[in-house]
């Protein structure tokens, strides 16, 4: 058998290079369809061992992982595991070098088993020299453990580094490596101490799971790479004075983990998620990127004053934090400090945006200065109990629920435009507001501010649904505000027991419970307003007088139990809904010339009501005048009979007996009570289905 020279593999104690050109259609391929490195599979092939005369190497047989390694890209392109050693062949050949003399080269083959993972791992490396550090790091720098200068262009173009070192090492020290490779020392359970003053750089996953380290030291290191010390449950000191950047996760779960990074300007994602750092002092870092330092259950204070952005949850959960100042910082990213439930005090006045929940939960938290703040986020201070003082005088938005559930006591805002919906439900503290150019609020946005008497807003055009809902002791809006309202949403004002409004010059419709249960008010005019929806003014008990002109349909209950309203003059109405007067007991006069529909129990209980005047009515529903007890007269001068939803509309009315549900018994007319109809329809409605029941109530009055 004839041996190239490319085709060798190379033993120098520990360490292992193998040309690839192995691993590719050549002699020494036993078993197994293999034609590209670049395809993943388990093959079988023969290794070998070039051994010089006078030289005793022996292979280890626990090898697991190789390298393969690229110079002319930089890259690591992808890893080998290579299975335990099970066959030796002995093979010995003698040289030729000359006529004269002759060489005995020994050879020993191996026949291992391989698993390729093409392109699963990308690590860039600067130049050749690391593989040289690789070297080091895996021989330990035992005595006699060199290797030959320029080993590495005598080899070819690929290089296969594969380490044999055992697991069971518990230190590491070495004044010359610059460089520790990616997963490096992976899984290695037994190190427990790391000593490389000259390395530079940390590659990722480099010491991921060595469960027992507990000191590391890297007095040169600029960079961490990710998850380079994941999960070192018991790393208790780590000393990297210089560091620059420290990648994703790269102590994360570090329970243990007390260290200081006084140079460091980047913290990556998740990099000290649920770690046992006490402290964060990083006097140069200009962003945390999310869940940085996510769930530190120990962390008490942060200092950050070179921070420009906070990421994503990046503090979120610390229970412990109590104190943090971020005196530089631009942006609060979603979630930042959400749950924090021990924080009581912040430096943040030059943040400009703080984003969505960023601090919520925060329950100690009593006040926030944020000068240059000019967004606050949905939900950013949701659930800040005690939180009573906010300064915020460049804001210029509020989102949705960003002070929900919060203690503030007033808010005084200059710049604000806009408010978004429920950004202060249930403030139950607050008690004054002033937001004298705001122009825009969402629904709900002062839902249940109990304790809310004044409020100073710009000209508001439309107040949406529940926005001041149960607002109980609001009293009042300037009425030249109130006269530019165009449109007030369901349920706006309802529970507002003291509001009391006059003007609604502009208001074109007035949703469902806009007012409901507003005890305060006494009149109003809005004789623009086209549509009343179901229980807009509902048990407004001392409600009196209302004007609206120009109001075609009015909704179910709308006036429902507004006991002192006694006059009724709607023009253009069309149709009463359901108990849309109920209970509206001193209600004396109504006037509906175009209404063509008189909904279910629409004035039931009007106990006043002596007269009512129909003209344009088609359709009268069940129980529509029940208990209206002074009911005498019932005009319906309509040129068609109206349809009677039931022989019940009456009922309990002087128009009928004294005896329920017997007709009275034929006497002369009187015109005192009576249902009132054109004589040409006479017959017609006595005859008519439900109207009989009222046939010798029925009189001609017209033609």
């Amino acid at each position: 058998m004839s041996l190239k020279y490319k085709n060798r593999t190379i033993l120098f104690n520990d360490t292992l290079l193998i040309d690839p050109l192995l691993i590719s259609p050549n002699p020494y391929i036993v078993s197994g369809e293999f034609t590209s490195p670049d395809i993943a599979g388990t093959f079988t092939f023969l290794s070998f061992l070039f051994t010089e005369t006078g030289t005793t190497i022996t292979a280890g047989s626990n090898s697991k992982r190789a390298i393969v390694y690229s110079p002319q890209s930089g890259f690591i392109t992808r890893i080998i595991n290579i299975g335990k050693v099970y066959e030796s062949l002995p093979y010995t050949e003698i040289v030729s070098n000359s006529s004269t003399d002759t060489q005995k080269i020994e050879y020993t083959f191996f026949r291992l088993n391989v698993t390729i993972q093409p392109k699963q791992y990308l690590a860039k490396d600067s130049d050749l020299k690391n593989i040289a550090d690789e070297i080091r790091l895996l021989t330990g720098n035992k005595e006699g453990c060199g290797y030959p200068q320029g080993f590495v262009s005598s080899i070819g173009d690929y290089i296969m580094l594969q380490s044999i070192i055992d697991k069971t090492v518990t230190r590491i020290s070495d004044n010359q490596v610059n460089n520790v490779p990616r997963a490096f020392f992976y899984h290695f359970s037994s190190l427990e101490f790391v000593d490389l003053p000259a390395c530079s750089s940390i590659g990722s996953v480099a010491f991921e799971y060595c469960n027992n380290l507990s000191e590391a030291y890297f007095s040169s290191c600029l960079y961490v790479g990710n998850d380079a010390f994941y999960s070192c449950s018991n790393l208790e000191m780590i000393s990297l004075p210089n560091c620059l950047s420290i990648g994703e996760n790269a102590f994360q779960g570090c329970g243990s983990l007390l260290a200081s990074f006084p140079n460091c300007e980047i913290v990556g994602n998740h990099a000290f998620k649920r770690c046992g750092v006490t402290r964060v002092d990083m006097p140069k870092c200009q962003e945390v990127g999310a869940d940085a330092f996510y769930e530190c259950s120990n962390l008490t204070t942060v200092s950050l004053p070179s921070c420009l952005s906070v990421g994503t949850e990046a503090f979120g959960s610390c229970s412990a934090l109590h104190w943090i100042s971020l005196d530089n910082c631009e942006t609060i990213g979603s979630y930042a400090f959400r749950k924090c439930i021990d924080l009581t005090a912040t430096l943040v006045s030059n943040c400009v945006t703080i984003y969505d929940r960023a601090f919520e939960g925060c329950a100690e938290l009593r006040n926030i200065e944020l000068d240059a703040c000019e967004t606050v986020g949905d939900s950013a201070f949701l659930l800040c109990s005690k939180l009573e003082r906010v300064y915020i005088p460049s804001v210029s938005v509020i989102s949705d629920y960003a002070f929900g559930w919060t203690g503030l006591l007033s808010i005084d805002l200059d710049s604000c435009y806009t408010v978004g919906s429920y950004a202060f439900t249930d403030c139950s503290m607050l008690s004054y507001v002033r937001l004298p150019n705001c122009t825009q609020i969402g629904r709900g946005t002062f839902d249940s501010c109990a304790s809310l008497q004044a409020v100073e807003l710009g000209y508001l055009y439309d107040v949406p649904s529940s926005a001041f809902y149960n607002c109980s002791m609001l009293r009042s809006f300037p009425s030249d505000q109130t006269a530019r309202w165009s449109e007030i949403g369901s349920d706006a004002f309802a529970g507002c027991l003291q509001l009391r409004i006059t003007n609604l010059d502009s208001c074109s419709a007035i949703g469902s419970s806009a007012f409901n249960r507003c005890t305060g008010l006494q009149t109003i005019t809005a004789d623009s307003c086209t549509t009343i929806e179901q229980y807009a003014f509902y048990s407004c008990t001392n409600l009196s007088e209302i004007h609206f002109s120009s109001c075609s349909t009015v909704g179910a209950s709308a006036f429902m139990l507004c006991s002192l309203i006694s006059d009724v003059n709607m023009p253009v109405c069309t149709s009463v809904g359901a108990n849309t007067f109920r209970g509206c007991y001193n209600l004396k006069t109504v006037s509906l010339p175009t209404c063509t529909t008189i909904d279910y129990r629409a004035f039931c209980y009007c106990y006043s009501l002596e007269s009512i005047s129909l003209p344009a009515c088609s359709y009268i529903g069940s129980y529509a005048f029940e208990f209206c007890s002074a009911l005498c007269r019932v005009y319906l001068s309509g040129s068609s009979v109206v349809t009677l939803a039931h022989s019940n509309a009456f009922s309990r009315t002087m128009i009928m007996s004294s005896r329920e549900g017997t007709p009275p018994t034929p006497t002369p007319v009187d015109w005192r009570y009576g249902i009132f109809v054109r004589s040409s329809l006479l017959s017609a409605y006595r005859s008519a289905s439900n109207w009989s029941y009222y046939s010798s109530y029925i009189i001609p009055l017209w033609p």
